[in-house]
């Protein structure tokens, strides 16, 4: 693997009327695999990639592609000369033009390679039948990978992709997501995805990039994100999570499970908890500190049996996810542990939250 990277920001703002979009970011995407751009709408992800192809021209900062620069400094290279590949959330094809005419098009003209290596990819993509079709009679599915087949056939440096699973239904959608990440990863081309979906991320990405507010909020592996977040908002973003108000002395935050080194913390502080982490008896465990609890609701959701629970001391509410079709009846009482490493603990004021009591 190549130790320049695909693409390097550094420092980069743009906004319109005044107003800032993105705000000083820096990021680095290796030469191979996928990274996600995920966040809520208005973060700045979908300008952030604009201003990568060339779309856009920003207000400060500097790009670079494969360790060339094309952004900053005064220097703006056009979207044409930067060899990018873009898949835009509506496709964008060409309705006048077949499946293979428009995979052609933006292959460079007089290429003799260029008809083979556009039905080797109409064929990988599994879109050989529709070759002579029109972008019109496609399914929503067909459409995206005709335009994906397009963005890769110039053999680009870098993939860009804006949203682009947005227009499927979720069945489609999760095919999709396999297939794209086979492909990409064939292909050894390094892409960026712009996505509002964390589950999409975590699927898809090798690495994410969490923004809020046009600034990197995170950036790091699913597992790093998911599993250590470093802020509040990181943790609700990615996933579903328990928030208890908590004391703590400065060395450790005393818990309904035990006490947690709390590194520097006292007074009030937030303790988060994924759902999962949180275990779930009907007898109080032996060999580890437990709270009581009483279930106030359960549901089944497929995967797992979703919990609802008082504790009996404190009345702060939390919410369990168990592996398996649950028998806990509401009502019932329980005892819930939870592992130190699995408490996050964050000042009470951070991030703006307001813990569920």
């Amino acid at each position: 693997m190549s130790a320049t990277p695909a693409l390097k920001v550094e420092e980069l703002s743009h906004g319109y009327e005044g107003r800032a979009v993105i705000d000083g970011v820096s990021l680095s995407v290796a030469s191979r695999g996928v990274t996600c751009l995920l966040g809520p709408s208005g973060c700045g992800k979908t300008t952030l990639l604009r201003i990568v192809s060339g779309l856009e021209t920003p207000w400060s900062g500097t790009v670079e592609l494969d360790g060339h620069a094309v952004e900053g400094k005064g220097l703006h290279l056009s979207p044409e000369k930067r060899n990018v590949g873009f898949v835009f959330q509506d496709y964008a094809l060409f309705p006048h033009l077949t499946v293979m005419e428009n995979v052609l098009f933006g292959m460079p003209r007089g290429d003799a390679d260029a008809e083979r290596r556009a039905t080797a990819l109409i064929e990988r993509l599994g879109l050989s039948e529709k070759a002579r079709d029109y972008p019109h009679v496609l399914s929503g599915g067909q459409q995206q990978r005709v335009a994906l087949a397009r963005a890769l056939a110039p053999d680009p440096s870098i993939l860009l992709l804006d949203e682009p699973f947005s227009g499927l239904d979720t069945v489609l959608r999760r095919r999709v997501h396999e297939e794209l990440r086979e492909v990409l990863h064939e292909t050894g081309v390094a892409a960026v995805v712009v996505t509002h979906d964390p589950e999409e991320a975590m699927i898809l990405g090798d690495r994410i990039a969490l923004m809020r507010e046009g600034r990197v909020e995170q950036e790091g592996t699913p597992e790093e994100l998911y599993l250590r977040p470093r802020t509040p908002f990181a943790m609700r973003f990615l996933g579903e999570s328990n928030a208890l108000s908590v004391t703590g002395d400065g060395t450790a935050a005393d818990t309904p499970f035990g006490a947690v080194p709390s590194d520097g913390l006292a007074g009030e502080i937030v303790a988060l908890m994924r759902p999962e982490a949180v275990k779930v008896t009907r007898e109080k465990p032996a060999d580890t500190e437990a709270a009581k609890a009483s279930v106030i609701s359960r549901v089944f959701v497929g995967r797992a049996t979703r919990l609802h629970m008082k504790l009996k001391k404190g009345d702060q509410i939390l919410t369990a996810h168990i592996a398996r079709l649950s028998d806990i009846e509401p009502g019932a009482d329980v005892w819930l542990s939870v592992a130190p490493e699995d408490i996050l603990l964050f000042p009470q004021d951070q991030d703006g939250d307001t813990v569920a009591r």
